[in-house]
């Protein structure tokens, strides 16, 4: 039996194309007015599709469902393909370890990795994202960091289509 587990990443960030087309559709737009009048909810709720839930769920699928990819030592192939298509400059380091300058993409991409499967981020009215790891939830956070909305859009964009094509070694 095949385990479909390791083709989430990838389904995700086609899906992600999907509806990044779909919504400048008429017959989606349609398809949301009538989930509106389905739900109660006044014409025009839900034009933000491209959401903080969805932005989320495509998070998780990318980074924290394909856990073999970041099993991989610091100095792996994968964290040099990912800073040659992704600069470091669409995200704020608030906090970081002792050894966080040393392997900057190795140690926010494991970061961010434990930020969103344990839920450590908040999301502020302008679409803000701000991260944070900690050991446990008793321990003060070691690391902290934050990304514009359109920062996550452009790390879901570039390094999205990336993570999306990776295979474990």
């Amino acid at each position: 039996m095949t385990d479909r587990r390791k083709e989430i990443p990838s389904w995700a960030f086609i899906n992600a194309q999907i509806v990044q087309l779909a919504v400048q559709t008429r017959d989606f737009r349609q398809c949301v007015r009538h989930v509106e009048k389905q739900y109660g909810l006044h014409s025009g709720a839900l034009n933000y599709f491209i959401n903080p839930a969805y932005l989320v769920s495509l998070l998780y699928c990318l980074i924290v469902v394909p856990k073999e990819v970041w099993v991989l030592r610091e100095n792996h192939d994968v964290y040099d393909r990912i800073d040659k298509n992704w600069l470091m400059s669409v995200v704020t380091i608030d906090e970081a370890d002792a050894g966080f300058e040393t392997h900057p993409v190795y140690y926010f991409i494991h970061h961010l990795r434990n930020t969103v499967a344990h839920a450590n981020f908040s999301i502020a009215d302008d679409g803000a994202f701000a991260f944070w790891d900690q050991k446990n939830k008793a321990a003060v956070p070691h690391f902290r960091a934050s990304m514009s909305l359109q920062g996550v859009q452009e790390f879901l964009s570039k390094v999205g289509a990336l993570l999306a094509n990776l295979r474990p070694v």
